[in-house]
């Protein structure tokens, strides 16, 4: 039997970061029930989370090609680098969607910091502590 551990993706300070601003992006989506949308510009990324019937959809575009609505649903007009739909109920699996074309355009450390919140889209859990305060754990 091989153990294999895989090196991080990126420094643990700017995993530290990412998890922050993610966190918090979560954190104000659950408050405010609305679109939240987190522009990354230094990585040409733009991370949204949107809160379903059902689940929480986040997905990651690149922010070079993106275009913003007036009227919110920025999601309904531009396609995605990634999504993911997390279920409430755990026993419900995540739906994941990658364009891997798209993918292979960005610089690679773009291409990191996309792996990167990929990994924390899918890892994140919520803590609700009342109907207007949550916070994000990992």
């Amino acid at each position: 039997m091989f153990i294999f551990k895989r090196k991080p993706i990126l420094p643990d300070s700017n995993l530290d970061i990412l998890k922050s601003e993610v966190g918090r992006t979560v954190e104000l989506m659950l408050i405010d029930k609305e679109e939240t949308i987190l522009f990354m510009k230094r990585y040409d990324l733009i991370l949204i989370f949107c809160w379903e019937n059902e689940y929480i959809n986040g997905s990651l575009y690149q922010y070079s090609t993106f275009t913003v609505c007036q009227n919110g649903l920025s999601n309904i007009r531009n396609i995605p680098l990634y999504e993911v739909k997390r279920y409430f109920r755990n026993s419900d699996d995540s739906i994941v969607y990658i364009d891997d074309d798209t993918l292979k355009k960005l610089s690679k450390q773009n291409q990191q910091v996309f792996y990167a919140l990929s990994e924390l889209l899918n890892t994140f859990e919520i803590d609700a502590h009342s109907s207007k305060v949550y916070k994000c754990i990992w």
